[in-house]
């Protein structure tokens, strides 16, 4: 029931939409308070047709590092190769691309959820800029909605972590609440966790987040730094208190996360451009998806077998890699290759159900064996946590192993 108060108060405040803050009267308290909060979050109050909106401006020079990579090496990540597998990227530019992350007042998302700060970055001729969109209250909705249209206007696509399915839903959805027109679903939007969990899904990392990737990944961890989770509770606290101290760790952790995506940007273009093969595993196994899914057999072969014969690869990871690389092969119409990674599975993991399934399948069909396809599909249905559906499924194949076998007999006597 924390800030219960505070958040009722921000609901009820619906009725400043669409309305100037600059038609309104200002008092006293709210002067010094806006003073205050300029000079603590070092930031300048912009105009925009709906009033004046806190913005909180940072220029980075391009050599500037961050962990492993330096910000100039985005600029040189291969879009080419990732438009292939992410559509409505076409024409994609580094140089006219808007990175973009929300703090929000919580992550139930829908019509009561804020997103009460707004972080962008984008490329400038001679660096990279950060800038920062605070409300003080809701009625500065407005504001912050129509300064991030104007900045939107002047690119082409955007970058973001998680932003596709939550960020850009939720700012749509304010955008709604506003009968304004959204400007997100005409761009075309980069969602980097996407291509993270296919690259470090297998990994030993214990998550896809992204300070995870920033920490153990870019070498970049962070010291100090506000918790998500605490973030709702300090905005609700300067709600009722106009103490804007506690919103400088909340706003460096915005801009943290603006300037860790633009390093993991070069840090995938250093990845996937790189002529030799990283020496971690797990590593190469997710590099083997990411060439598969483009079609590109001859390296996907080659990372999928430098990371199952080494010996540091865990035994979920190995696994699910002679799996996935035994689906290509199938793709492809090399089944005699992919039968020997299903035979290697089991022998292994006699419990892994898809290679039981496509082993039998080869067996009966391609090699006309039904004995050992009934043994496999019997030891199969063994399984007590198989679903009825499977169950169903190798029953099925079952019984028309049996009836052939039954037939061969027949034919033979």
């Amino acid at each position: 029931m924390k800030n219960l108060g505070a958040k009722l108060a921000l609901l009820k405040k619906t009725s400043g939409i669409g309305r100037s803050r600059e038609a309104l009267p200002q008092p006293d308290h709210k002067i010094q308070t806006d003073v205050r909060l300029q000079e603590v979050l070092e930031g300048e109050f912009e105009s925009t047709p709906r009033g004046p909106i806190l913005v909180v401006r940072r220029n980075f020079p391009l050599a500037q590092r961050h962990g492993r990579t330096v910000l100039r090496a985005s600029l040189d990540m291969p879009v080419h190769l990732i438009q292939r597998l992410y559509q409505g990227l076409e024409g994609f530019d580094m140089r006219r691309t808007l990175f973009f992350d929300t703090e929000t007042t919580g992550l139930a998302g829908g019509s009561g959820t804020y997103a009460f700060l707004v972080g962008l970055g984008y490329f400038e001729e001679q660096g990279f800029v950060t800038e920062q969109i605070l409300m003080r209250d809701h009625s500065d909705e407005p504001a912050l909605l129509s300064y991030l249209s104007r900045r939107l206007e002047s690119t082409d696509t955007l970058v973001s972590f998680n932003g596709r399915s939550f960020d850009a839903q939720l700012l749509s959805t304010r955008y709604q609440m506003h009968r304004q027109s959204t400007p997100f679903q005409e761009r075309g939007h980069l969602d980097l966790l996407h291509i993270s969990r296919r690259l470090w899904r297998w990994s030993r990392l214990p998550d896809c987040r992204l300070e995870t990737l920033e920490a153990r990944v870019l070498g970049a961890p962070r010291l100090n730094d506000v918790p998500g989770w605490m973030i709702p509770d300090l905005f609700f606290d300067f709600l009722k208190d106009k103490n804007p101290a506690p919103l400088r760790g909340v706003i460096e952790h915005n801009r943290r996360d603006i300037l860790a995506m633009v390093a993991l940007c070069a840090y995938l273009g250093e990845l996937l451009l790189s002529s030799e093969h990283p020496d971690d595993p797990h590593l190469c196994l997710g590099l083997a998806r990411f060439w598969s899914a483009l079609e590109e057999e001859r390296l996907a072969d080659e990372l999928f077998r430098r990371a199952l014969v080494d010996r540091r690869l865990n035994e979920e990871a190995r696994e699910r890699g002679q799996i996935l690389w035994a689906r290509e092969l199938k793709k492809r119409k090399e089944v005699e290759k992919a039968a020997l990674l299903w035979r290697r599975t089991l022998s292994h993991y006699p419990g892994n159900l898809e290679a039981t399934i496509e082993l039998a399948k080869w067996l009966e069909h391609g090699r006309r064996d039904f004995y050992s396809a009934l043994s496999l599909v019997e030891g199969g249905l063994k399984d007590r946590t198989i679903t009825s559906g499977v169950r169903r499924q190798l029953e099925h194949r079952a019984g028309r192993l049996r009836r052939r076998l039954q037939e061969k007999r027949e034919i033979s006597s």
